[in-house]
Parts: C-alpha cells; sequence; structure tokens
C-alpha cells in the first residue's frame, strides 16, 4: 500500500462553494475565542480551557476533539457549540452554520492573514540535567518504574530532567508548571538528533491541573509525526502507546518477551504517528527483504482508546515479499477483564432468559465497554441496548445495567443459533449505518468467541493504561511476597513446637 490514510470528498454547486469558501476563509481560532470560547494558547497548541482533549490546529484550521472521537472544520465547530439542538435536519443545520459565521464575517481574522514560520526543532541540552534524587524517587515512587529500567534510560539518554526554571537559559514558561519536569526525549534512531521532547511534570496539584493530577506538555516545535520511541533490536514489532510513561511502563512489565520491537509514544491519539514509523519500519527492513511482522495499537482501555482503535482498526501495510498485509492489531491493557460487580448479573439474566451470559457480556462490552453510562465507546453512530452516540453537548446518563442486560437478552434470544451461537448481524440491523452495523457485529463475535473460551477474568477493578496495570502487579508481587513471609513464619513456628 503506497499510503495508509485516505480521506473522501463532496461536490458542491459553485454557489455553495463561494459561501462556503469565505466561511472556511475565518480563521477558526479567532472565530472561536470571539463566539465566547475560551481557548488558550500553549506551544503550538490551542485548546478549550474546561476541555483539555479539544485540540485546534492552527496550521490546518481544524479542531479535533480527541475525548469524543470528533473533529472537523470551522463550519462543523459551529454546528457543534453555536446551532440550537433542536434543528436537527441536517441540511438546515448546515445552512444554520453558515449564516451564523457569514453574520460576523469582518470581526473575524482571516486565514491568509495568518503567518506560520517553519521552524524546526531547537534541543536545549542546557536546560536539562541528570535525574536527581527527586525525580529517581518520581519514577520508582509514584510510577513504580523497577531500578533497571531507570538505569536502562538514563544510560541511553532516554531520561532526563529539567533544570527549575530559575536556571534555564533557552526555555522559557510563563510560569512554574514545569519547575519539577520529568524529559523523555523524542531521539531519531540513525543519527541521536533530538527532534522533540516530552515533558512529564511531577508536582500533583489536583486543583490546578485537573483530574490527571500533574502537568503534561510536548516541548515547542517539535518534529510532526515523531514521538518519544525505543528500539530493541530490529524494527520487525511496532507497538504504538498514548505516552512515554505508558511506552516505559509496558517494558516494564514485559521485558522478559521483547524482541525486535518498536516501542513508539504518539503522546496522544495520533494516526500520523502510526502512519510513519510504520513506513520508517518498512524502509529500514526492505534492504534485507524483511517486513514487520506485526503492528500493535496499545492505547488506553477506555472511551477515547477504544474510538481510536475503531478509527484504525482496517489499516495495515501490504508485504511486497509475501503478498500478505500485516494489519493493526489491539492490545489494549486488561481488555479481557470484566468487572466482577457485574458477574452475577450476567449469570443470572442468562439463567433467566435462556440467554448466554457471554453474549450479554459482548453486547455490554462493545457498547460502553462494561461501564455504567449511556455514552458509546466506539467511533460509529450505533443506537444500541446499553449505550448510544450523544450529540456533542448531551451528558452522559447513568443507566441500569441489569435492566439493559434484560433488554439485550430480549433481543439475543430473536438471534439466537440453533448451534448456540447468535446472529450478531440481526441483533444490531437496523440500529445505524450499514457500514457501523457490520463493525458491531463483528466486535460482538469477537467478544464473544473469546468470552466463551475463557479469555477472560473477572477482577474487582479493570486498570485502564499500562502505568496502572504496572502499580497493580507491583502491589500483587509484594502481597505474594508477604504471604510467602508468613507461610515460612507459620512453618518455622510448628517446628519449634
Amino acid at each position: 500500500m503506497d499510503s495508509l490514510f485516505s480521506f473522501g470528498g463532496l461536490k458542491m454547486t459553485e454557489k455553495k462553494m463561494s459561501l462556503i469558501d469565505r466561511c472556511k476563509q475565518m480563521d477558526i481560532v479567532d472565530f472561536a475565542r470571539n463566539n465566547g470560547l475560551a481557548v488558550v494558547n500553549k506551544g503550538r497548541d490551542y485548546r478549550l480551557e474546561d476541555h483539555d482533549s479539544f485540540v485546534f490546529d492552527r496550521r490546518k484550521q481544524r479542531f479535533y476533539w480527541n475525548s469524543q472521537g470528533i473533529g472537523g472544520d470551522i463550519i462543523e465547530l459551529t454546528q457543534l457549540f453555536f446551532i440550537d439542538d433542536s434543528i436537527q435536519n441536517p441540511k438546515q443545520r448546515f445552512k444554520a452554520a453558515l449564516d451564523y459565521i457569514i453574520k460576523d464575517e469582518n470581526k473575524v481574522e482571516r486565514v491568509e492573514n495568518l503567518h506560520f514560520e517553519t521552524q524546526e526543532y531547537k534541543h536545549h541540552p542546557i536546560d536539562y540535567r541528570p535525574l536527581t534524587e527527586k525525580g529517581r524517587s518520581y519514577l520508582k515512587e509514584q510510577r513504580k518504574f523497577p531500578e533497571w529500567l531507570i538505569d536502562y534510560g538514563e544510560q541511553q539518554g532516554l531520561i532526563l530532567e529539567m533544570k527549575p526554571r530559575n536556571e534555564r537559559k533557552n526555555y522559557i514558561v510563563q510560569d512554574d508548571r514545569l519547575d519539577y519536569a520529568i524529559v523523555f526525549p523524542w531521539k531519531d534512531r540513525h543519527t541521536d538528533q533530538i527532534l522533540g521532547a516530552t515533558y512529564q511534570g511531577t508536582i500533583v496539584d489536583y486543583e490546578r491541573f485537573g483530574k490527571r493530577g500533574v502537568d503534561k506538555r510536548i516541548d515547542i516545535n517539535p518534529t510532526p509525526n515523531h514521538g518519544f520511541n525505543v528500539l530493541l533490536g530490529s524494527p520487525k514489532n511496532l507497538k504504538f502507546f498514548e505516552s512515554p510513561i505508558d511506552l516505559l511502563s509496558y517494558a516494564a512489565l514485559n521485558r522478559e518477551t521483547i524482541k525486535d520491537t518498536w516501542l513508539v509514544s504518539m503522546d496522544g491519539l495520533k494516526d500520523a504517528v502510526v502512519g510513519h514509523y510504520v513506513r520508517e519500519a518498512v524502509t529500514e527492513l526492505a534492504p534485507k527483504e524483511e517486513f514487520p511482522e506485526s503492528i500493535e495499537i496499545c492505547v488506553d482501555n477506555d472511551r477515547a482508546g477504544h474510538v481510536f482503535w475503531d478509527k484504525v482498526h482496517r489499516l495495515g501495510v501490504s508485504n511486497p515479499f509475501t503478498g500478505k498485509a500485516v494489519y493493526f492489531e489491539p492490545n489494549l491493557p486488561n481488555d479481557w477483564q470484566v468487572p466482577r460487580e457485574y458477574q452475577t448479573i450476567y449469570e443470572e439474566v442468562g439463567k433467566e432468559m435462556r440467554v448466554a451470559p457471554e453474549a450479554i457480556m459482548a453486547i455490554h462490552k462493545i457498547e460502553n465497554n462494561l461501564t455504567d453510562t449511556n455514552q458509546i465507546v466506539s467511533f460509529g453512530e450505533i443506537q444500541g441496548v446499553f449505550a448510544k452516540k450523544l450529540a456533542p453537548k448531551e451528558k452522559a446518563q447513568s443507566i441500569v445495567v441489569k435492566e439493559k442486560c434484560i433488554e439485550a437478552a430480549q433481543q439475543l434470544k430473536s438471534c439466537e443459533k440453533s448451534d448456540g451461537t447468535y446472529d450478531f448481524d440481526r441483533f444490531y440491523r437496523g440500529k445505524g449505518k450499514i457500514n457501523e452495523q457490520i463493525q458491531f457485529s463483528l466486535k460482538a463475535k469477537h467478544y464473544f468467541e473469546g468470552y466463551k473460551n475463557h479469555e477472560h477474568e473477572f477482577v474487582s477493578e479493570v486498570k485502564k493504561d499500562w502505568n496502572d496495570q504496572l502499580k497493580h502487579e507491583i502491589q500483587q508481587q509484594a502481597i505474594r511476597k508477604q504471604k510467602r513471609a508468613m507461610l515460612f513464619q507459620q512453618g518455622r513456628q510448628q517446628e519449634r513446637e
């Protein structure tokens, strides 16, 4: 395949194009600010102050609301925030958006007047220092990184620490959020050139930094489509993560099995980063007539992660030496874990309705990721049993899981086959667009078969990202060590008696 990603377009009349062009000639950031949206500037990024995952790309004149899996241009932004929800007809909403934009045409900055200087990333090692005890303690105590991993990161120049703000020479920040921060440089594996950097704050302050608790950001003018990365051997296996912390957590968890692997952080959910490193791997392996063997998407097991996976799951690259395609595969942390609080509900409803509990679980999983809200976790507009596609400004509502399980079981009953499986195509028929019906049907079949084969486990809490999983594993190791010590002491005591 020459390209990993392709996009389609729409034909419009000359009159409509003229009006649309006038709208698209207005700067999306200036328009948003003029209409009351709290847009803040963070380096090259423009974000909504109240929604950290809402990003404006001023160069492309588009927005991306990553947590919601939506994005678009100035017209779609207008429909999202400024057009009354009572206008449901798509054509009417589109026209209303054009009218809304045009009415203040002369008050908004024009795209043609914006000037962007293309600057290469400027590495500034003068502002960095080796890990101090404070930095090492943060990685070891709060992130639970093992000593060998921290030592490896230091030796390879992959983990540094930023100097206090008053000691920096070239890097300017407006506040003290990054006075104490870990630095993860983005290295070019061929030249060792630094192409960017991720900064991970170490000061925990939920009031200042929101639910994340710490400040996190990317350095100014990073090289596009790159990220923090670690290559172990040959790039035959590629794994993509949301952050350097998750990448290194995965490495800690899988130290014994990682071989010929390129670990890459996207610093978010960026398909362009995936495309770049896949192409790099293909190019590097080609002279030896080799090709990537696997490409894994190792994003968080949450709504944003599942939406991203849905967007890229059909992508892949064709091996010119074998003619076979290598498709992207999911590797979400604990994707096969099921909250124990629902186990009895599945079993009771399944027994009462004479429906396989695993089928109910599968529907619950693919619609809202085994949660108790009505927000769909997939990239689509399916109107499901447990969840649905919410309107942009519609808030998620709580659901009664047992009631929804009964409803799902009733519908599954009519889709049951003679061999004990289910016709998921029939289950999702009429619940959305045909492509999305097919997608949901395939996903339901996938999880149903996995649950039937006992690939899942019931747990008290599902750990959603790789660092949480690492912390859990460390905790479990400590518990097992404590139990072994107790058994040893009991044995010694019995010997004395």
